[in-house]
C-alpha cells in the first residue's frame, strides 16, 4: 500500500543517514598504511613517492585477484573489500606538503603539481562511485554495501583538499594566482552534488573560515601594478567580510581577527588611494566595537565568535601605515604646489609691476588653497594610534604591543613629507628615534 511504501522509504532513508554519520566519526585502526607516513624527509617529492607506493600496492593486489573492474582505466585502481588500503588522507599529506612548499617558496610549480594531485584524488573517488552504483545501485544497509560505501567515502575529497591548493596559490607571485584561487573558492560555494548519486556516497564540500581567510590572503596582497585591480580587491575583501557577518551565515565561515586584517592589508595596498585611511579606520572601529560587545554580552546573547575578533600588532600597524598613505599622497601635491608657487614668484620679481601687491595677492589664494594640506595631520592621527598602542600594552594586553615595525612605519612617513621646504622634519625623526633608544634601555 502506499502508506507502507511510504514506511519503507522514510526507514530506508534514516538508515543512510545513520550510515552517512559513521562515515565522519569512522575511528580508523592506528595500522592503516596512510597513517604509517614514515619518509625520510617531509619534502613534495619523498611525501609523492610515499603515495605512489601505496597507490602501487593497491594496483599489484588487485591485478593478482583481478579484482579492478572499474571502467575510467586513466584513475587510481578501487575495488571493494579488506584489500583495499588507501584512504583520501594520503592525498591530503601530498597537497599539505605542496603547500608548505608553496609558502617557503622551494618550489614555485608548487600550486601547479597540488591541483594535478586533487584532480587524481577527484577522480580515484569518481571511480569509486561509479564502481558502487554500478554493482549496488542505491542500495544500502547489507555488511558487504556498507564496508563499499565506507571506501567511497573514504576516498571523498574535504574542503581541507581544496584549502591547501587556496592557501598554495595565496603564496604564488604568478600573474594567474588570484584566478586560480577564486576558482576553488567558488567551487567549494557551489556545492554542485551530482545527480543520481546518493548522499551517502557523496557529500560535497562546503567553504570553511580558513577557506576565505586564504583567498584574501592572496587577493590583499597587491599583485601588480594595476591600481583598479588593488581597489577592487580591496572592495571584495570587504564584501566577504560583510558575506561571513550576515545573520543567516553558518557558523563555520564566521570571520577572525586575520579576516580583518586581511582587508586591512587590501586597503593598505592601495598605494595611490586617500580613501584607504578611512576604510581601513572603519574596519579597525568595528573590530573594537566587537570586541567591546563581546565583553558587555548578556549571557543569553550567542557572541561567541566575537571573541575571536580583536585588534592586534598588525591591525595597528596597518592602520598606521594607512594614515602615512593619505600623508604622503598629500605631501606629494603640496610639495608641487609649493614649486609652482615658488616660479611665479619668480616670474612676479621679474616683471617688477606691482610685484609687492601681486606677490601679497599669490600668498593669500596659496594659503586658502593649501590649507595646510602637507600630510602634517595625517602625521598625527597615525603618531595618536602608536600612542594608544602603547597605552594598550600598558594595560595588559598580550596581543598588542608598541613593536618596531610602528616606528619604522611613522619614521618612513615623515620621511615621505621631508623636502626642502620642509627642513624642521629631520629633527622630528631624531626626536622618534631617540624616543626608540630610551623605550629599548627600559
Amino acid at each position: 500500500s502506499p502508506l507502507r511504501a511510504s514506511a519503507r522509504l522514510l526507514a530506508c532513508r534514516s538508515h543512510q543517514e545513520a550510515i552517512k554519520r559513521s562515515f565522519f566519526g569512522l575511528s580508523r585502526a592506528s595500522n592503516e598504511p596512510w597513517q604509517e607516513f614514515e619518509v625520510d624527509d617531509d619534502s613534495p617529492e619523498s611525501v609523492e613517492k610515499w603515495l605512489l607506493s601505496l597507490l602501487q600496492t593497491n594496483k599489484e593486489y588487485a591485478n593478482k585477484r583481478s579484482l579492478a573492474k572499474q571502467t575510467d582505466t586513466h584513475a587510481p585502481v578501487v575495488f571493494f573489500g579488506t584489500g583495499f588500503r588507501l584512504h583520501s588522507d594520503a592525498y591530503l599529506r601530498v597537497l599539505e606538503s605542496y603547500a608548505a612548499a608553496a609558502r617557503s617558496k622551494d618550489r614555485l610549480d608548487a600550486p601547479q603539481k597540488a591541483e594535478y594531485w586533487l584532480g587524481i584524488a577527484e577522480r580515484h573517488h569518481r571511480a569509486a562511485v561509479e564502481l558502487y552504483m554500478s554493482t549496488y545501485g542505491h542500495s544500502i544497509g547489507s555488511s558487504e554495501q556498507n564496508e563499499a560505501a565506507m571506501i567511497v567515502r573514504g576516498l571523498c575529497p574535504q574542503v581541507d583538499f581544496y584549502n591547501a591548493i587556496i592557501d598554495a596559490w595565496s603564496h604564488s607571485r604568478d600573474t594567474i594566482s588570484v584566478v586560480r584561487a577564486k576558482r576553488w573558492l567558488s567551487k567549494l560555494e557551489d556545492g554542485e552534488r551530482e545527480d543520481g548519486v546518493p548522499s551517502f556516497l557523496l557529500d560535497p564540500p562546503r567553504p570553511n573560515a580558513r577557506s576565505y581567510d586564504l583567498y584574501m590572503n592572496a587577493i590583499s596582497r597587491g599583485l601588480g601594478k594595476n591600481k583598479k585591480t588593488h581597489v577592487l580587491q580591496a572592495i571584495e575583501c570587504e564584501d566577504l567580510l560583510k558575506k561571513r557577518m550576515k545573520p543567516d551565515a553558518p557558523s563555520e565561515i564566521l570571520p577572525t581577527t586575520e579576516s580583518f586584517n586581511f582587508a586591512i592589508r587590501a586597503w593598505t595596498r592601495c598605494r595611490h588611494e586617500k580613501t584607504a585611511a578611512g576604510k581601513v579606520m572603519d574596519l579597525l572601529l568595528k573590530m573594537e566595537k566587537f570586541q567591546k560587545e563581546h565583553m558587555l554580552a548578556d549571557r543569553g546573547m550567542d557572541v561567541s565568535w566575537m571573541k575571536r575578533v580583536s585588534p592586534d600588532t598588525k591591525t595597528y600597524c596597518m592602520a598606521i601605515d594607512a594614515w602615512v598613505i593619505k600623508a604622503s599622497l598629500k605631501a606629494k601635491e603640496w610639495h608641487s604646489n609649493q614649486r609652482i608657487m615658488n616660479n611665479r614668484r619668480k616670474q612676479i620679481n621679474r616683471s617688477r609691476k606691482d610685484a609687492g601687491k601681486r606677490l601679497a595677492d599669490e600668498d593669500t589664494r596659496f594659503a586658502a588653497n593649501s590649507g595646510g594640506a602637507d600630510g602634517s595631520k595625517e602625521m598625527q592621527n597615525a603618531e595618536n594610534i602608536l600612542k594608544y598602542v602603547h597605552d594598550l600594552q600598558s594595560l595588559g594586553h598580550d596581543d598588542v604591543r608598541a613593536s618596531v615595525i610602528g616606528y619604522n612605519i611613522i619614521l618612513s612617513g615623515w620621511a615621505r613629507l621631508s623636502s626642502e621646504f620642509r627642513p624642521e622634519i629631520s629633527l622630528k625623526c631624531e626626536q622618534i628615534l631617540n624616543d626608540m633608544r630610551d623605550l629599548a634601555e627600559h
